[in-house]
């Protein structure tokens, strides 16, 4: 399984919170009970520039886990699951196609659960803030940071430093 893939960069769409709400239709009945679906990452942030790629946040209430059967079902609605692709506490399962999805599958209020939200929350409200990312996503593309792993390795300090300061830090 390769993880690595080449990347896009497109303006805003509003139809990647149309995007989210669909598929969460069909992910919903995979992960009931107790699973709470969120939308994050850039194309959750309106007008910021992001790759179009829908990331779902999915906290388990309990264990992190996904069944032989829930890996099945998603696989059946086109997902590959990716194990924790490099992040504890994190299961990674993504779809590519005309729609493209990322799943990130953690417990619910975990640190990584509450800092995806946080800064998400942090961009939405601070639109100063959400502009600088987006021309420091712009930079890394142009230069000629088109693989995943490399772009998000080249935008990874600036997350951090974004975090800190939605934490008051």
């Amino acid at each position: 399984m390769n993880i690595d893939e080449e990347i896009s960069i497109l303006e805003y769409s509003p139809d990647w919170e149309n995007w989210f709400e669909e598929e969460i239709i069909s992910l919903k009945p995979i992960f009931r009970p107790n699973t709470t679906f969120e939308h994050f990452g850039s194309t959750s942030v309106p007008g910021l520039t992001a790759k179009p790629i829908v990331d779902i946040l999915i906290g388990l209430h309990g264990t992190l886990e996904i069944t032989v059967s829930q890996k099945k079902e998603l696989e059946q609605l086109g997902y590959e699951c990716l194990g924790t692709a490099g992040v504890q506490g994190r299961i990674y399962c993504r779809k590519r196609g005309i729609r493209s999805f990322n799943l990130a599958v953690t417990q619910f209020n975990s640190t990584l659960w509450n800092d995806n939200l946080e800064l998400r929350d942090y961009l939405r409200s601070h639109p100063d803030e959400a502009e600088l990312y987006a021309q420091h996503k712009l930079d890394a593309y142009h230069l000629g940071y088109r693989k995943l792993l490399a772009y998000s390795d080249y935008k990874s300090d600036f997350i951090a430093q974004l975090l800190k300061r939605a934490k008051g830090f």
